[in-house]
């Protein structure tokens, strides 16, 4: 499929339209995970390496989603200036049950949320919220509103990640309402029909627009290897320019 330009432009438009696509009967290792980045762009290296691997319990990094338990959706890299535009992962191995990925729509939330109570919305597109990152070695923390439009008023990136969530916020008069419409926002994005329920086994992939879709994860029992990186947006919004695909959710 990666060798597909046909194939692959399909790809670019799933994942253009609802924020992620999936593979199927993919290779193991590495070297299909660098393959499927090089169509959107190239690896980013991050502090967690180009390349990452994720299994439970064995994580050298300081972070929940070593861990077997079930993880809020959310998007990644909060703590950084520049977030990672997509995700990608490939299930290596697996054994026992659960482990499902919990995709949600974060751009559906964000105008839901303005329906429902445009207020608290409009707060989350003007007040920025911390995400730090602290390991031993490392402490990165980067500030961005929850809800970013861009120049034009087009609806360009959810950011919310409830575990990197700085606790102290500056001192502001409208703090408390800030911390209650992002409470709204959570709320909303946990509502169970929201949710898209991807069952992982070997060979297959997937890939998580980070600037759009919210991502999460059903607790499980057993052992399971994935293999995984980012890539930037930029590098995405050009791979849809280049396949003529235009931008827009």
């Amino acid at each position: 499929m990666i060798d597909d330009d046909v194939a692959c432009v399909d790809a670019l438009r799933h994942l253009r339209d609802h924020g992620w696509v999936a593979f199927e009967g993919m290779g193991p290792g590495p070297g299909p995970v660098e393959a499927l980045a090089d169509r959107i762009g190239y690896v980013r290296r991050t502090l967690f390496g180009d390349i990452w691997e994720m299994t439970a319990g064995a994580g050298d990094h300081k972070d929940s989603a070593y861990d077997p338990v079930a993880l809020d959706v959310h998007t990644d890299g909060t703590y950084s200036n520049d977030a990672p535009g997509t995700i990608v992962f490939s299930q290596q191995a697996k054994d026992g049950s659960g482990g499902d990925s919990v995709l949600v729509d974060g751009f559906a939330v964000a105008r839901d949320l303005f329906a429902a109570d445009p207020e608290a919305a409009d707060l989350l597109t003007r007040y920025e919220i911390r995400g730090r990152y602290l390991e031993p070695g490392v402490a990165v923390h980067a500030d961005r509103v929850p809800i970013r439009f861009d120049a034009d008023g087009v609806l360009c990136q959810v950011s919310f990640n409830n575990y990197d969530r700085a606790a102290v916020l500056p001192a502001d008069p409208h703090v408390d309402a800030v911390l209650d419409a992002y409470a709204a926002f959570r709320s909303m994005a946990n509502e169970p029909d929201r949710a898209v329920h991807l069952r992982w086994e070997p060979g297959r992939m997937l890939v998580v627009d980070n600037w759009r879709m919210l991502h999460g994860r059903t607790d499980y029992t057993g052992h399971r290897e994935f293999l995984g990186c980012y890539t930037n947006h930029e590098d995405l919004e050009g791979a849809y320019e280049l396949a003529g695909l235009t931008p827009g959710a």
